[in-house]
């Protein structure tokens, strides 16, 4: 399960997996969903007693899985971009190390604001080369022209997730938008 993956690496608290998990669901960027199998014939050979082999097929559903959380596409593509500009955050040894700082924090062994400042710096620069440099992901393809308006038909990610549109923010018309289900 994800908050028993949480804890082997050290991340997080008892207190925090619901509101992370609850979050992550809040903001598309993961789903709760079953996901079917695929079925295939499964050959089981048994020896009897006469030492004799019995020969019998079944049925079985691998790959099946109940009420499980799975990325969206939004959710990789901000994986894939906090990955990418700040790797070090998202390093999970980086994360454990923070947990242990902050029971050392509670311990009185270090003081939170020398751990802050430490922390802080470097992190508002990367943010703040990140913003000046980054290329925002359009993730944007035209699929055509709408043949009853004339307007282009673009496939995007959206905020919550991949989307169809027709027609450009740019036109005197409000584009129209559909979500896509995965």
């Amino acid at each position: 399960s994800l908050v028993k993956k949480l804890e082997e690496l050290g991340i997080g608290r008892p207190s925090t997996y619901a509101p992370t998990i609850s979050t992550l669901i809040k903001r598309n960027y993961v789903e709760k969903r079953d996901k079917e199998g695929i079925k295939r014939q499964v050959n089981i050979l048994r020896l009897n007693p006469k030492q004799e082999i019995a020969k019998e097929i079944l049925t079985e559903n691998t790959g099946a899985e109940k009420s499980k959380l799975f990325p969206t596409d939004l959710g990789m593509e901000v994986t894939d971009f906090l990955k990418q500009h700040f790797s070090k955050v998202m390093d999970f040894g980086f994360t454990a190390r923070i947990e242990e700082e902050f029971d050392e924090i509670a311990q009185g062994k270090t003081r939170w604001s020398s751990m802050i400042d430490e922390f802080y710096k470097p992190f508002h620069e990367n943010i703040e080369h990140t913003l000046e440099n980054a290329e925002r992901a359009k993730g944007e393809r035209e699929l055509g022209m709408d043949e009853a308006t004339g307007k282009k038909v673009i496939a995007r990610m959206g905020r919550y997730g991949p989307m169809v549109q027709i027609g450009q923010v740019e036109d005197e018309e409000k584009p129209r938008f559909a979500k896509l289900k995965a």
